[in-house]
């Protein structure tokens, strides 16, 4: 369920984050292509299923130009313009992060009704078929988690490491090895892709459910509180990923020499500035 949950969430961030700024606009505009096909991929619809998943598409999208262009247009200027303006402090730092946050709360607040009631129309057999594609897109991080500790790291510093050639333009030697001090231990991961799998089993249990007001009460539960999942000590370790990640950002943040504050910077405002001009089509 949150897999098919955050396909929304997942192409929408695809379009804005992994595309040049030149191309933003035009992909932007095929947005509505772009989520239904990463659907259909992992997905088991009918046709009309899928009919009724592309109209709901069309109005989540409307709904994203007109409401939430307008807050990152908003938000990225404000960082783009802190960032020329010298290094990030905490408190910008902080804003930033609450609004990718908001952002997400906004975005499954808008798809979740719909979504709630389509998973809980969809019969069995496509629900089995569904999880059949997820698993087939897991098996490369399945085998990553496989391989030797040190290649495992390797690949893993040398993902991070292009990401943030992307945005930065370069990456210094101190930015490289503080790669190290943010990578999860690979024991770690493999705890945590127990935890998946866990609830993996316990989503396809409750969307096989025949019970279809049990199934969507429980979904909702799940959605507006997914960490009631966990268990205490799973929550730890989550919550410990989480905290992870936040703070080696910041930290990366304060390594930032001037022309990669500036690089970052013009890239931000690009983005801001078609946002803005998204949001008035």
């Amino acid at each position: 369920m949150k897999k098919l949950l955050l396909l929304f969430i997942f192409s929408i961030s695809t379009l804005l984050l992994n595309v040049s700024c030149n191309s933003i606009k035009f992909a932007y505009n095929q947005a509505d292509w772009l989520v239904l096909n990463q659907i259909n991929k992992i997905a088991c619809l009918d046709s009309d299923q899928s009919d009724k998943v592309e109209k709901e598409i069309d109005s989540f999208l409307v709904w994203h130009r007109k409401s939430e262009l307008p807050i990152y247009a908003k938000n990225l200027k404000n960082l783009g313009n802190a960032l020329n303006t010298g290094p990030l402090d905490k408190n910008t730092y902080e804003q930033t992060q609450s609004f990718f946050e908001t952002t997400q709360d906004r975005t499954i607040a808008k798809i979740k009704p719909f979504l709630v009631d389509f998973l809980s129309s969809i019969p069995p057999k496509q629900i089995k078929c569904t999880i059949s594609n997820i698993e087939e897109k897991n098996i490369d991080k399945e085998e990553e988690m496989d391989m030797e500790r040190d290649k495992y790291y390797e690949k893993v510093k040398e993902e991070m490491t292009e990401h943030a050639q992307n945005w930065l333009g370069s990456v210094t030697d101190e930015q490289i090895a503080m790669i190290d001090t943010v990578i999860p231990p690979q024991e770690e991961e493999t705890a945590y892709k127990k935890i998946t799998e866990k609830r993996k089993q316990s989503f396809t249990k409750l969307l096989l459910n025949p019970d279809k007001e049990l199934k969507k009460k429980k979904m909702l539960k799940l959605i507006d509180n997914p960490d009631s999942f966990y268990t205490k000590d799973e929550l730890v370790l989550v919550k410990k990923r989480r905290e992870r990640s936040k703070n080696g950002l910041w930290k990366l943040a304060q390594t930032l020499t001037e022309k990669q504050r500036k690089t970052l910077a013009e890239t931000l405002l690009e983005y801001a500035k078609d946002f803005e001009e998204l949001s008035k089509e």
